[in-house]
């Protein structure tokens, strides 16, 4: 989420988590609270997400700078919202563990049309201390040459499958293509 695309990390946090965040840093209000299909939302590293993603745009300071990154993952439909909670617990504290930076994972369930329940997990691009000061930029995930954005999404899949495994679940991901294991797919 880059300032040079006209985006905004709070922004982007009140829509994924379907609530009201007022942008510090421009005074434009953010309101998503009638937004439909939100589940719930996490925070690993924060305790407000009003605070995390203002104190994310504050510590930026370049007209063009990346404020947050995004990922957003398929959930399986059949999973309760409590299992698919624990897995993107899971997935969170890998990325706090990892990279140390905070993030926010918001569940979005099925509309009535399709099912397609994710998760958009929202992370700083700055490592996050425990009093929520903001540090270091996490370069590491910059460079698609360092290996480090393969090695995310693998630990992501292996969490997932893991999951899935635990609760009897035929769901799998894969960091990859599936052509790749299967040449009929």
């Amino acid at each position: 989420i880059s300032r040079s695309a006209g985006r905004s990390a709070g922004a982007a946090a009140a829509y994924r988590a379907c609530v009201k965040l007022i942008d510090q840093t421009t005074g434009l209000i953010h309101d998503y609270t009638r937004k439909r299909g939100h589940v719930e939302t996490l925070l690993i590293g924060a305790d407000d997400i009003s605070g995390l993603w203002n104190r994310a745009e504050a510590s930026e300071n370049r007209k063009n700078s990346t404020v947050a990154r995004e990922l957003m993952l398929p959930l399986p439909d059949e999973w309760t919202n409590d299992e698919r909670r624990e897995c993107v617990r899971d997935i969170a504290q890998h990325l706090r563990n990892t990279y140390g930076v905070a993030v926010s994972g918001s569940i979005h369930a099925p509309n009535r049309h399709e099912r397609n329940t994710h998760v958009h997990m929202m992370f700083t691009t700055r490592t996050v201390d425990a009093d929520g000061n903001f540090g270091n930029k996490t370069r590491i995930l910059d460079d698609m040459k360092t290996g480090e954005v393969k090695n995310l999404r693998e630990a992501i899949c292996k969490i997932v499958n893991a999951h899935a495994e635990k609760l009897g679940s035929d769901f799998y991901v894969y960091a990859g293509k599936f052509s790749d294991i299967d040449k009929n797919h």
